[in-house]
């Protein structure tokens, strides 16, 4: 069979036809390539053996080989069979050597060439084709043209092209794509070989490429990327075959053609022919320098030996395989079903022994020669006799962090080995080390470099590194400050528990679960009871009952949790941390302490999880959006991004787009497929419909129609896709092409063939295979465009996805071999799922970790069980290390995934920025209520107010349109567009639509058919008043300057450089016009607004009744702001009355919410006997009704209600204000008291006022309006894919575990094996304590777990909604893994393989989901806020803003202290890197650690206590010397202006004050608390030392103001949301998940603490099922103060609700609000910042020197002397250092000697040839431009200051914009309009300087030449005079030009105006012109 394929073709240079695919095309274009002189072609000619070649047309019919031009547009080949490939062959392809064989053609076989007729027999005797770049083709004749050619050589590294156009471009008949059909052995067996060898050549490329990149022999960091190698030896040691300098590779034989022969005739002449053609190979070489490891040098044997084989090409697959074969070998070893495994105590007893062993030993030799071949730590250095141009050396083995893992692996072995050999492994249960073991596995982590997308995301990750070990660090310190107030509150207290103690047998003692503080005894309360007996010294938290005792026992999980220590104590802060499990310790220290524990719990919660842990989140997402930035790529994959999903010609298409439509002679059946489309898809539907509708309760006849349902639709799809593929023949090729095509034609043969009885009777196989099925539901996601979209841009670049879905499957698998390794046997007794016996089972644990669903299980599980071996710690520390690597790291990179995938392509954001200025400019017209299509008043006639002409005054000014005037006066076109005649027939209609039309049924016609037809609106770019200039407002004070200098000519047409141009106007449009066009084109709609309100009188009269006139409206206008918009009629707020009202208002709201919180369902059950006192709440009820009464009519008469300009409905808060009035009346005066219905609803209702608080505060309103409403289409969407993510997971897990989750009530499922079995009582555990010999027995039940199954689809929907939370997935998990079959008992790992669904389903349905909601919020959050659209420069920009806005000026005292002590202070605290400095660095950090010394029974060591205080004394009097030391230095005003200053007074003397009580008799508990916090408090003190911790810190609390602005919008909605659950939920009876009295929804403490843990995720679905309990489990009344029934319609809305809400949106909006601020911490970091924080101490430095009063503002007078002492970044002076005035004097000044004494005062002092080389040393440009920045820096700082002069943050961000950016690449639009007025403006006032200059200058050259001559004239007539006494002659000597008066400004009357600071003078006290200095 033969294929064709059309193929587009060029002309070549020559006239040849050359493919498409010819890589040297674009070179040939541009005339870059010429091919070789009297060829045709530029590709190379090969001749293939001796032949008759025979050409064909497309009928198969031979033609003439002349005539081949007219048919190269085909190109066909046999589909023959290829030969075994020789191993010969694969091992020189992979060694790159060649094959050494006879050429099968000799030269003198060769055609004859006519070089006069290469158009007619280019094909005829040759096979034209471009050289493949997996093979070699050149040779040493060749050397010259290769050095001039383009063509690549082979190198084993490089990315090659396999594709199917390559393929058949390189083995193509000719350069012209001839067809060759010979059908003869001889004639395909070059084909054939050609082929064999390309193959081989990329199996061996693939190969060499991975083992490269795992093994990396010679620590290449760019390995397998780097092609070059260094050719320098020292010696240099070559890979070698035969010879030491030159490497052989193969070389097909070549027929030279003319060209090549007459360039490479001089070689051959000289050259002897040889048979076998080689070229030089790149040279690969280890240097040896130096002596490694001080022993072995360069020319030492064994060194050199091991070079080369560490140079030998089969090491690294060599090592690569050892490597695979040791994973391979731990893999099958850990694979086994034994449920008990047990390690081998001794050497020899497993038969992997023997095989690691081996395996070791390589690993070993492999070690030994790179450490003698590389050195051990230090380098081998070069000797002072080697050339200094050589390369460096290779770095030493140990600087390489793979190579310090190889070594950690093999010694850890052999210690592991001496330990079996000896026994000494296990021992019983006091000893196990297996740690050893466990690290011996590291070596294995190479594997992870397998892929190139893993590599690159290694990278990624590497480059984070630095950032992510400094927030690290950061974290720990708040660890480690958490855990020091976790051990002083709380130590010891999970000692305590309630005892019972069995009075007939006092050896029966049980201790309870429950924790306390004391006990009752015979009616008295007493305090608990110690270890010793002794009792403690008060009673607190929960109190045991009578009967009960509360004693200190023993620490929970074998004593391993605890406060008791530093250690346990940080084990729990991770557990808070971790966000799950958390709530467990906070209700068990609040029983064993007080009720107010739960604040430490909660903030560090908050602190930890909402504010530090979100850290990782920005530090993640900035650092790989830097690396894409860094590597134009993406973070996760080396290649180009690319959509997986496009629109295709069919709809929908995966990896396609769009394809060109294939001509089809059926055009029909083409039609026919696309009408019956949407049929198909509906069919899809119904398909979905019946897989969904089976459940577990149907009988087998309903079965069996929905199995035929199933055939059914299976044969529909197949009919589906014959008539599709039938549509596409007879060319059925393109068919293929579509993805979408192939995946359906897969599942419909997939699905038809499960359908077969033997498939489809075998249950399991069959429920397996019906996930094809489901995947049908793809066709109906894309027919929603939103979420199609939604879904496009999650997938983004597919392979980025992949790349980390397999790093973390492969990661997490290396992981789960490391802890079999560590744990096997370990809890071989425990009946936990998770129990580390096999690798899967590891696996499966790791992942529970992975998720953090109740992690702590299995750390509790796995502590305890090494506490009798002393290795609990050990296990914490690996789990806890994966736990926080897999939460911290792995899943924050699926969010940087996904925004990668959201970010806007760079190109498009310019564009974008533009379109976003456009929207935020019309969004006034969009949501003006007067140009709303809904305002029926456009669509009548208008009635404006008339005028008598006869009245109107002579001065009357009349109103005009702007732009009609700026048309007029500028007759240059102002307007881009054409006036088409549309645009004339729209200039009869107003701005808001209004045509001249006179028919009123005409305009009801309009505006009906405006609302539901709304018309298409061209871009308002094109219709709008776009400029060309842009001009200063004429308002503008500054525009006086008109009259000097007309800033209107010589700009109108200059363009500023680098903007760029929207694409939706013309091309003379910049972003700054179109800018400017908008602003005008707002103001203009602002004033047509006004007019149309004056055009319809009625329109502004509020309820028909109040005119703006009304004096009582106008009176309730002063109390409201107006409800939306502006108010341009009638009075405006006045501040005192509206404050007022505002206050009134926002108390009575509170009252309300607060009285609706007290009177609570349990309130009301508790009194409801007590009628008077209830009353009291009815009667305030009433009250605050009749306020927000007041207030609603106030508003609507204001304003109106409904048909006004600013009506009271026309704002989304007052019509929730209203709704929550009405619901005041209908609690008021109606009857609720129903347990169920509507009553319940209206009581749920009164949530509602709480949500007033948000509408009183606008900074949280603001914030509501951004998450909640304006995000909620976004939400929406993303709400909307993930469901469409689990759906799926849903059918498919019902055909699956339908009907299988089934077990008995009893527990013992050896004696009921089965369903038949479940009969009769079994035993009921109880908690409370029982005697020995009591028995409680109830029902045996056949039931589903508690509260998941998969028996309907609604069922398993529910039950993955629920853990895509990431809560609940485990047990789940554990379940499916016991599955036995249909109606059998669950058995312990029974079907471990059916947990692969729910793993699988945990990363996509749980990890995906919510990174997509954090991915969704976080884009529309940067949307909100103006940095989604940002390029690379501006936010850069932005950051460096932000920074530098931060930055203050230093704090020090205005004068320098004198006296000796004080200046000796003075410099010990203003050096920061001195001894004092780190003295007191020092001397905190014993601080902390001593803090991190207390522990439990501390008191028992006599003397502890005392010398511990003895202790923290001494700290407080260091820190007393310290603040004594800065007072006396900076005195006490700038010591209280730093606030790091006032916190250690603060903290010091509370320390002092509660240390000082510490030593009395009495010690009271508030003393002993305080002194405890204020110990800590000091700990913070190491914040303001450490730069990265501070720094981090200061972003913290930058945060800080709109993190406390979410928080308060959190806590109002969870305060109504925790109204809601107290009106439903607040008599409910405790469920399950009840064990305290805290869980429960009775008060609103307990509440809000329920609903902070449902925002973490921990256990809400547990809990929403115990609330859905209904009769007849519960108690039903009709009144629900007697009731105690749940709801389960409410608990699903308030649960599932609250949970998207808060553990979704909120948490992501934490997220995006630490990113924001986070994101410019990367500043600090040198090679990301724009300016460091060296050049920022400068600056301030220089300030602090000008700002002598520490005012923080700069005298303009100083303005030139300080920027004089700016350098590095700032600098602004305008001569370099070296050409300065003293410098140039010193450097060129003459010998003294040299100077001759009698030139007087002109003696030339200076050399004058050196001064001139000096001087032409200077360039002339950059000075002349260094004078224009300085002028327009002083004049626009001159334009900045106020009465002070120029603030310290103005200075530094307008010398920043000045020097560090280019304005059009950084600034936003708004920043470039205002930056535009201002240079516009300083342009003109120096011009206006220059100017005024010139005058004055004229001015005083006029007066001074009139002086001159009056001097003349009078010296004149003294002469005469004196001529005419005395008869003399006399000398009239004119004074030197040089000279000019003392008092110059004194001979004119013009003012003293400054000089330009470029002119080097400026004017003294008396007008006397002196220098200026250096600048």
């Amino acid at each position: 069979m033969s294929m064709s394929t059309n193929r587009q073709e060029h002309k070549g240079p020559g006239g040849s036809r050359l493919s498409s695919n010819n890589p040297y095309k674009e070179l040939e274009e541009r005339g870059d390539f010429e091919p070789p002189q009297g060829t045709d072609s530029a590709f190379l000619t090969f001749t293939p053996k001796e032949r008759n070649v025979t050409s064909y047309d497309n009928s198969n019919n031979p033609i003439n080989n002349n005539n081949n031009n007219n048919n190269a547009g085909s190109l066909r080949r046999k589909n023959t069979m290829t030969k075994p490939v020789p191993i010969e062959e694969f091992e020189a392809a992979f060694e790159e050597r060649p094959v050494l064989r006879p050429p099968p053609i000799q030269e003198e076989e060769l055609p004859p060439v006519d070089n006069n007729n290469n158009n007619n027999n280019n094909g005829a005797g040759f096979i034209h084709r471009r050289p493949s770049r997996a093979e070699s083709i050149t040779s040493p004749s060749m050397g010259l043209l290769a050095n001039q050619s383009p063509i690549p050589s082979y190198d084993a590294t490089e990315e090659h092209d396999y594709s199917d156009i390559t393929r058949l471009t390189a083995h193509g008949n000719g350069g012209v794509g001839e067809p060759s059909t010979s059908s003869t052995a001889d004639q395909v067996s070059p084909k054939r070989s050609v082929r064999r060898n390309q193959s081989i050549r990329k199996v061996a490329t693939v190969l060499r490429k991975v083992s490269r990149r795992v093994v990396n022999t010679q620590n290449d960091e760019r390995a397998p990327l780097s092609r070059h190698r260094s050719s320098s030896t020292i010696p240099l040691i070559h890979s070698q075959h035969e010879h030491d300098d030159i490497a052989e590779e193969e070389s097909i034989p070549m027929t030279p053609s003319p060209s090549i022969k007459s360039v490479t005739q001089s070689l051959d002449d000289n050259n002897p022919p040889q048979q076998y053609e080689v070229r030089k190979s790149k040279q690969r070489g280890i240097i040896l320098a130096g002596r490694s490891c001080g022993i072995f040098g360069p020319e030492n044997l064994l060194r050199r030996l091991f070079a080369r084989i560490l140079l030998w090409r089969w090491l690294e697959p060599c090592m690569m395989l050892v490597i695979a074969l040791h994973c391979g070998v731990l893999f099958a070893v850990g694979w086994g079903n034994n449920p008990t495994p047990e390690p081998p105590r001794y050497w020899g007893q497993t038969w992997d022994q023997f095989v690691l062993l081996v395996i070791f030993i390589l690993y070993t030799l492999w070690v030994l020669m790179r450490i003698i071949v590389y050195g051990f730590l230090f380098s081998p250095k070069q000797t002072s006799g080697e050339d200094s141009e050589t390369p460096p050396p290779p770095l030493a083995f140990m600087r390489h962090s793979w190579n310090r893992m190889d070594l950690i692996s093999v010694v850890c072995y052999y210690v592991d080995l001496g330990l079996t050999s000896e026994g000494q492994i296990l021992i019983d249960d006091t000893r196990r080390i297996l740690v050893f073991k466990a690290l011996s596995t590291l070596i294995l982590l190479r594997l992870l470099l397998i892929t190139n997308g893993n590599r690159i995301i290694l990278q990624s990750l590497k480059k984070a590194g630095p950032l992510l070990v400094t927030v690290s660090t950061f974290v720990l310190f708040f660890f480690v400050i958490l855990a020091i107030i976790g051990v002083q509150s709380f130590k010891g207290s999970f000692l305590r528990h309630c005892v019972w103690t069995d009075p007939d047998d006092p050896e029966n003692i049980q201790v309870m679960e429950q924790y306390c503080g004391g006990y009752v005894q015979g009616g008295i309360e007493k305090p608990y009871l110690r270890l010793d007996g002794s009792e403690g010294p008060w009673s607190k938290g929960f109190i045991c009952e009578e009967g009960l005792v509360c004693k200190e026992t023993e620490n929970p999980s074998g004593g391993t949790v605890s406060f008791d220590n530093i250690f346990s104590s940080m084990l729990i802060v991770v557990i808070i941390a971790g966000n799950q499990t958390w709530t467990e310790p906070m209700y068990n220290m609040m029983d064993a302490e007080y009720f107010i524990v739960c604040l430490y719990f909660i903030i560090s919660v908050v602190i930890m999880n909402y504010w530090l842990i979100n850290l990782f989140v920005a530090v993640i997402n900035e650092m790989f959006a830097k690396v894409r930035e860094d590597s134009q790529h993406s973070a996760f994959t080396s290649l180009s991004k690319k959509q997986m999903l496009g629109d295709g010609a069919e709809g929908w298409s995966i990896g396609q787009g769009a394809k060109k439509k294939q001509k089809n002679n059926r055009s029909l059946l083409v039609e026919f497929v696309k009408l019956t489309r949407p049929f198909w898809t509906l069919l899809v539907i119904a398909d979905l419909i019946v897989m969904g509708w089976k459940n577990n309760d149907m009988s087998d006849e309903y079965l069996t129609y929905i199995d035929r349902a199933e055939l059914g639709f299976s044969l529909a799809f197949l009919l589906e896709i014959i008539i599709r593929f039938a549509s596409y023949w007879p060319r059925w090729r393109p068919f293929f092409i579509s993805k979408a095509n192939r995946m359906d034609l897969f599942i419909a043969i997939i699905t038809c063939i499960i359908q077969i009885p033997p498939i489809h009777d075998n249950r399991a196989a069959y429920a397996w295979l019906t996930g094809f099925q489901v995947l049908r539901i793809y066709r109906v996601v894309v027919i929603f465009p939103r979420v199609r979209t939604l879904g496009l841009r999650v997938l983004g670049s597919v392979w980025g996805l992949f790349n980390l879905v397999f790093f973390i499957v492969l990661a997490t698998l290396f992981g789960a071999i490391m802890s079999f390794q560590l744990f096997e046997g370990l809890l071989n007794d425990s009946e936990d799922g998770m129990r580390f016996f096999s690798i899967y089972n590891s696996f499966a644990a790791l992942n529970q970790l992975f998720s953090g669903e109740d992690w702590t299980t299995v750390l509790y599980a796995t502590m305890e069980a090494g506490a009798p071996s002393n290795t609990a710690a050990l296990h914490a520390i690996f789990l806890v290390l994966w736990f926080l690597f897999s939460n911290f790291i792995l899943v924050n990179m699926f969010i940087a995934v996904l925004m990668e995938n959201f970010e806007t392509a760079e190109e498009q954001k310019r564009q974008l920025q533009i379109q976003q200025f456009i929207n935020k400019t019309e969004h006034v017209v969009d949501s003006d209520p007067v140009a709303s299509r809904w305002n029926i008043y456009r669509y009548f006639r208008p009635h404006p107010k008339s005028a008598n002409v006869g009245n109107m005054p002579a001065n009357l000014v009349l109103p005009t349109k702007k732009n009609t005037m700026r048309e007029f006066m500028h007759d240059d076109g102002i307007y881009l567009a054409h006036h088409t005649q549309q645009d004339e027939d729209e200039a009869h209609t107003d701005e808001f639509g209004e045509q001249a039309d006179t028919h009123r049924f005409s305009r009801v016609r309009q505006f009906f058919g405006t609302i539901f037809h709304k018309p298409q609106k061209e871009p308002l770019a094109l219709k709008s008043a776009t400029r060309k200039s842009m001009h200063l407002d004429d308002r503008n004070p500054l525009d006086q300057f008109h009259t000097f200098y007309d800033t209107r000519k010589g700009e109108q047409n200059q363009p500023m450089r680098n903007l760029i141009q929207s694409s939706s106007v013309g091309k003379d449009a910049t972003a700054l016009e179109l800018a400017e066009a908008y602003l005008y084109d707002a103001e203009e709609r602002k004033l047509l607004r006004q007019e149309f309100i004056a055009a319809h009188p009625t329109y502004d009269k509020s309820l028909y009744l109040f005119t703006p006139n009304n004096r009582f409206r106008r009176w309730c206008q002063m109390l409201v702001p107006p409800s939306r918009g502006e108010r341009f009629f009638g009075a405006q707020p006045n501040l005192v009355a509206s404050w007022v009202f505002f206050t009134i208002i926002c108390c009575s709201v509170l009252t309300t919410v607060v009285l609706t919180i007290c009177n609570s369902p349990v309130y009301q059950f508790e009194h409801r006997d007590d009628i008077s006192h209830l009353r009291i709440y009815d009667y305030l009820d009433y009250t605050f009704t009749f306020i927000f009464t007041i207030e609603f009519i106030i508003k609507v008469v204001a304003d109106g209600f409904f048909m006004t300009p600013n009506a009271y409905l026309l704002n989304g808060w007052n019509i929730l204000d209203s709704f929550v009035l009405i619901s005041l009346y209908m609690s008021n005066f109606g009857d609720f008291s129903n347990s169920s219905g509507v009553e319940r609803a209206f009581r749920a209702f009164k949530a509602l006022r709480a949500l007033r608080l948000i509408n009183l505060l606008k900074p949280a309103r603001e914030m509501f309006t951004v998450i909640l409403v304006k995000g909620l289409p976004h939400i929406f969407d993303a709400m909307c894919l993930c469901l469409f993510l689990i759906i799926p997971f849903a059918l498919y897990g019902q055909n699956l575990f339908q009907g299988l989750f089934y077990a008995c009530s009893d527990d013992d499922n050896i004696a009921i094996p089965n369903k038949a079995m479940c009969v009769y009582e079994g035993l009921q555990g109880m908690q409370e304590p029982m005697p020995e010999d009591a028995d409680i027995f109830r029902p045996r039940i056949w039931e589903n777990p508690y509260v998941y199954s998969f028996d309907s689809f609604w069922q398993g929907l529910l039950v993955l909604v629920e853990i895509a939370s990431g809560e609940g997935w485990v047990d789940v998990l554990e379940v499916s893994m016991n599955i036995v079959g249909k109606d059998q008992s669950p058995e312990q790992d029974a079907s471990q393989l059916s947990g692969i669904f729910f793993m699988v389903y945990n990363l996509v349905g749980s990890i995906l989901v919510i990174s997509l909601f954090l991915g969704v919020v976080l884009e529309n959050f940067s949307r909100r806020n103006g940095t989604a659209y940002l390029t690379a420069e501006q936010r850069r920009w932005l950051d460096l803003k932000k920074l530098l806005g931060r930055m203050r000026p230093a704090k020090r005292p205005k004068e320098i202290p004198t006296s000796p002590i004080r200046k000796w202070c003075f410099d010990r605290i203003v050096d920061k890197r001195g001894r004092f400095y780190k003295f007191m660095t020092v001397v905190i950090a014993l601080n902390i650690l001593f803090l991190c010394t207390e522990f439990d029974r501390d008191d028992e060591y006599v003397g502890w206590i005392t010398a511990r205080t003895y202790v923290f004394f001494g700290f407080i009097c260091i820190y007393w010397m310290e603040i004594t030391i800065k007072l006396l230095a900076l005195g006490w005003n700038s010591f209280r202006r730093n606030l790091w200053n006032v916190y250690d007074l603060i903290a010091v003397s509370g320390s002092t004050i509660t240390t000082i009580f510490q030593f009395g008799t009495s010690i009271q508990q508030v003393s002993v608390e305080a002194q405890k916090l204020f110990m800590t408090a000091l700990c913070f003190k190491l914040v303001q030392r450490s730069d990265s911790l501070n720094q981090l810190f200061t972003i913290i609390a930058a945060s800080a103001y709109q993190i406390l602005n979410v928080f308060l919008v959190w806590f109002v909605v969870m305060t109504t949301y925790a109204i809601m659950f107290m009106e439903i939920f607040g008599l409910t009876k405790y469920g399950s998940q009840a064990t305290t009295e805290h869980v429960n929804f009775r008060s609103y403490a307990n509440t809000m603490i329920m609903l902070v843990r449902f925002s973490t995720g921990e256990a809400w679905n547990t809990v929403m099922h115990d609330f859905t309990v209904e009769a007849p489990e519960c108690v039903a009344a009709s009144n629900y103060l007697d009731s105690d029934c749940g709801s389960v319609s409410w608990a699903y809305f308030l649960f599932l609700s609250y949970n998207i809400i808060s553990m979704y949106i909120f948490t992501a909006i934490f997220v995006a609000v630490v990113a924001d601020n986070f994101s410019y911490v990367y500043q600090i970091a040198s090679n990301f910042s724009l300016v460091n924080r060296d050049e920022i101490r400068k600056f301030k430095k220089a300030w602090a020197d000008f700002d002598t009063d520490r005012s923080g503002y700069l005298d303009p007078r100083n303005y030139i002397g300080f920027w004089r002492q700016l350098g590095g970044v700032f600098r602004t002076c305008i001569y370099e250092p070296e050409h300065s005035y003293k410098n140039l004097s010193s450097q060129c000044a003459l010998d003294e000697r040299l100077v001759d004494p009698r030139e007087g005062v002109y003696r030339i002092r200076v050399d004058l040839r050196a001064l001139k080389r000096k001087l032409n040393e200077i360039d002339r440009t950059v000075i002349h431009q260094r004078k224009q920045d300085l002028d327009m820096l002083y004049w626009e700082a001159a334009l900045m200051e106020g009465s002070k002069g120029v603030s310290f943050n103005q200075m530094l961000l307008m010398i920043a914009r000045r020097k560090l950016i280019i304005p059009e690449n950084a600034l936003l639009i708004e920043e470039l309009l205002s930056n535009r007025k201002r240079e516009d403006v300083v342009r003109t006032l120096i011009k206006i300087d220059r100017v005024k200059g010139m005058i004055e200058t004229i001015a005083l050259r006029k007066k001074f030449l009139r002086h001159l001559e009056n001097k003349k004239q009078q010296a004149e007539a003294m002469e005469r005079n004196q001529h005419h006494s005395h008869n003399l002659p006399s000398i009239v000597v004119d004074q030197h030009r040089l000279s000019r008066p003392v008092h110059l400004m004194n001979l004119y009357s013009a003012p003293a105006t400054p000089i330009t600071p470029t002119s080097g003078q400026f004017h003294d006290d008396n007008g006397s012109i002196v220098s200026g200095g250096d600048l």
